[in-house]
């Protein structure tokens, strides 16, 4: 489950990224316009759709995680069938103080979070960016083992 428009357009308004008038502006066009809120947004504030998913992080008191931070560990990867990471967008990065830290776009779904914590235990969230958690699970490519991994969490060239 994604999370919704309306849940992201508030954190921006609760970080004072906008204000409620403009909130209620951007609902409008996007009934208008017959498209999602979060596709309009970012072009009516001039700002990345990542900056809404910021706005969350904030909310919710969660860290926020760059690109370049989506490096999973690999033998977390291996530990959970990676067609679970493909169909719901999650991420495993690394384990610390028995807890395993996994960035999603959406931290309430818990539809998604229960299966990954039978494979893994207790997590810690992190938010990041759909678009960029996409592509960092996409790269994980096939069947996943440790081996495949080199020591910057890509995976190994065949």
């Amino acid at each position: 489950m994604a999370v919704t428009s309306q849940r992201l357009l508030g954190a921006a308004k609760d970080s004072g990224l906008i204000s409620a008038e403009l909130r209620a502006e951007i609902l409008q066009e996007a009934r208008q316009v017959h498209r999602d809120p979060v596709d309009v947004a970012p072009s009516r504030l001039r700002l990345p759709r990542e900056a809404l998913y910021r706005a969350l992080a904030q909310q919710r008191v969660l860290p926020f995680l760059e690109p370049r931070d989506l490096r999973p560990d690999p033998t977390l990867i291996a530990r959970v069938p990676l067609r679970l990471l493909q169909r719901k967008a999650l991420l495993p990065l690394r384990e610390a103080e028995g807890r395993v830290l996994v960035a999603v776009s959406d931290p309430d779904d818990d539809a998604a979070l229960e299966p990954l914590r039978r494979h893994l235990g207790k997590l810690s969230l992190a938010i990041a960016d759909p678009a960029a958690l996409q592509a960092a699970v996409r790269a994980l490519g096939g069947e996943a083992t440790t081996s495949d991994w080199d020591a910057v969490g890509r995976r190994a060239p065949a």
